[in-house]
């Protein structure tokens, strides 16, 4: 992992040759200073003036970059266009006009690399798992209903999804038991999240206590799994 704190384009162009990263983070700048409680992103603009919507189609022809995040107010033609020439297959953008809320940026982002790091998950695994929990924190319930956040989107072939339980091997049929089927359909079933690269079925744990209450538990479908110590 390399950091590059406001690069110049320069910098960068030298970075990609030397690193050769597969996955490319851009964070733009904030208003969270100024205004704590609707901060909002910013353009990504290089030290030297120039904003990635500009040269970042150009920058990234031909280096190998497969996924690319970029957490900034970006042209959302340009994200297509990246995407669409398979220069980066897999493109992670803001479809927004207005202001994008940096609190729930903010969210989305750590939440993808702490998934994407520390549990070997796909680029498409992370963005999904970090989408339901933006949705969870962020999502409000009013007299019209529930009203999600908006949130950044996956430009890719592939579509973002949580894993399955296909890396847990097949159990040891107990007499009358038929499985053959998989796992019996229920409701909501695919939003549990099976983490299982050893054969491990691991709960991964989202929030506190205070995403028990029943506006948020709308929000994941009814279903509720409380652990007791």
């Amino acid at each position: 992992i390399k950091v590059l704190s406001n690069p110049s384009l320069s910098e960068l162009k030298v970075a990609l040759k030397e690193i050769k990263p597969n996955l490319l983070y851009l964070a733009g700048a904030t208003t969270l200073k100024e205004e704590a409680k609707t901060g909002a992103l910013q353009p990504f603009v290089f030290k030297g003036g120039e904003t990635a919507s500009d040269v970042l189609v150009d920058v990234l022809k031909g280096q190998g970059v497969s996924t690319l995040y970029i957490d900034a107010k970006f042209d959302a033609a340009q994200a297509q266009a990246l995407q669409s020439s398979q220069e980066v297959p897999n493109v992670i953008a803001w479809d927004l006009e207005g202001a994008i809320p940096a609190s729930i940026a903010g969210q989305c982002a750590h939440c993808f690399f702490t998934t994407l790091l520390s549990y070997s998950a796909t680029p498409h695994e992370a963005f999904a798992i970090s989408s339901h929990v933006a949705r969870t924190y962020f999502s409000t319930r009013g007299g019209d209903g529930v009203t999600h956040p908006v949130l950044p989107i996956m430009l890719s072939a592939e579509k973002p999804a949580l894993p399955d339980n296909t890396s847990i091997p097949k159990v040891a049929e107990l007499p009358g038991m038929d499985i053959s089927q998989g796992v019996v359909a229920l409701a909501g079933w695919s939003d549990l999240r099976l983490l299982a690269p050893r054969a491990e079925l691991r709960l991964l744990l989202c929030g506190g206590p205070s995403l028990i209450d029943s506006v948020r538990l709308v929000t994941r479908g009814g279903i509720a799994i409380i652990a007791g110590a």
